[in-house]
């Protein structure tokens, strides 16, 4: 494949910065290339041709993740790999003057001079230009593996409760990308992007490469009073672990009860994949549950239906959409319904709120609160990660 000229032409909708500082370009080499515009600034729509991409070697080098710590200084780290000062900033997008903050991730152009020393994991850079794309465009990164990083990648590390830690991962910022929407993509939160990636000031562009933790949002724990957990499968979890993670005073989940909720197939019990969303849940709970009637009538569900009384069932634990057999131990009636409406029921502690004709069915109407038994039958999940969409460092 040949490498693409080292002037291309871009073109970045809203963005207001410089050209230069969009490529990494001096102003001087952006005003000589563009001789037909007065201002090299970009305008939204605009293009300008922009210089001193990066050159076949600097493609071909290997990088290195540094996590800052405390005392650290541009300087201190560039001595310590032996790299000039300008590369790390060019690298990361740092100013002169910036300040490195202690516990984010920064990229080292190369190894550290010595092997003796405890470094990160040296992988080969991907390629983000290819002469086959659009230059409008950037590729999503392939999460290609080099046998140097395959013999040096260490073990899953495992924390206090059993709790794996998240593999970080480079993601290429596409158009319209925002913080926002990348951190709902992969299950993340803004404030743990904008931690990863402060050197970004909470502003990214198409192009950019922004470190992520895929599935960090998701509970690490068992939590007190909380009977069910939505989370995205880490690398090294497995039905076994999750159901030891998450159990605890009054919840005592099972595997089987992981595989049963979420309709896990053999293979899948086996070998869990990194960004798999699951449910993680009793496949039977027991509680107090009570009934609403004519005083919602006409009110729209959370589900979006118009509630006149019709069979349903509000639950604060299950997505909406899923489907679950509820019995009444007292008389033995039961009756499959759907999740489609939420409340505020769980400062009574009730598990469940059913519909006027659900209430009918089960036969505890007059009683208005009663022990329901539920069986979950069906959940509607959550998509997975697109964890194709990211390359690993």
């Amino acid at each position: 494949m040949q490498l693409m000229p080292r002037t291309i032409d871009i073109y970045i909708a809203g963005d207001r910065k410089t050209p230069g500082k969009t490529r990494g370009a001096s102003m001087s080499k952006v005003s000589g290339i563009n001789t037909n515009t007065q201002n090299p600034t970009l305008t939204s729509g605009s293009r300008r041709n922009v210089s001193d991409l990066p050159s076949e070697s600097e493609r071909a080098q290997t990088w290195s993740v540094y996590k800052v710590k405390e005392g650290d200084t541009i300087k201190s780290v560039a001595k310590e790999f032996d790299v000039p000062r300008s590369q790390i900033r060019r690298s990361n997008g740092l100013k002169i003057l910036q300040k490195l903050i202690s516990g984010s991730h920064i990229l080292i152009p190369g190894e550290r001079p010595s092997a003796k020393q405890a470094g990160p994991v040296a992988v080969q850079q991907p390629e983000l230009f290819r002469e086959d794309l659009p230059p409008t465009k950037v590729p999503y990164l392939a999460a290609e593996k080099s046998p140097a990083s395959e013999e040096a990648k260490p073990a899953p590390v495992e924390k206090e409760n059993n709790v794996n830690v998240c593999s970080v991962y480079k993601y290429a910022v596409q158009k319209n990308d925002s913080i926002d929407k990348i951190a709902k993509k992969f299950g993340m939160e803004k404030k743990q992007i904008n931690s990863l990636n402060p050197q970004a000031g909470g502003r990214i562009y198409p192009g950019d490469i922004v470190l992520v933790t895929p599935g960090s949002a998701s509970p690490k724990k068992f939590i007190p009073g909380k009977i069910s957990y939505h989370v995205w499968a880490q690398a090294g979890d497995t039905v076994d672990s999750l159901a030891s993670r998450f159990s605890g005073p009054g919840l005592d989940i099972t595997a089987q009860d992981i595989i049963d909720v979420n309709a896990l197939k053999e293979e899948e019990v086996k070998n869990l994949r990194e960004g798999q969303y699951l449910l993680i849940t009793k496949v039977t709970v027991e509680g107090d549950s009570s009934w609403y009637g004519p005083g919602f009538y006409g009110r729209n569900t959370a589900s979006g239906q118009k509630y006149m009384g019709q069979p349903g069932c509000a639950c604060n634990f299950l997505p909406l959409g899923s489907k679950i057999t509820l019995t009444n131990p007292e008389n033995g009636k039961q009756t499959t319904v759907e999740v489609n409406d939420r409340g505020d029921f769980d400062k009574y502690n009730r598990l469940f709120d059913v519909s006027r004709d659900t209430v009918n069915e089960l036969g505890f109407r007059k009683k208005g609160v009663t022990r329901l038994i539920g069986h979950i039958e069906y959940i509607k999940k959550r998509e997975d990660l697109p964890m194709e969409q990211l390359a690993k460092i």
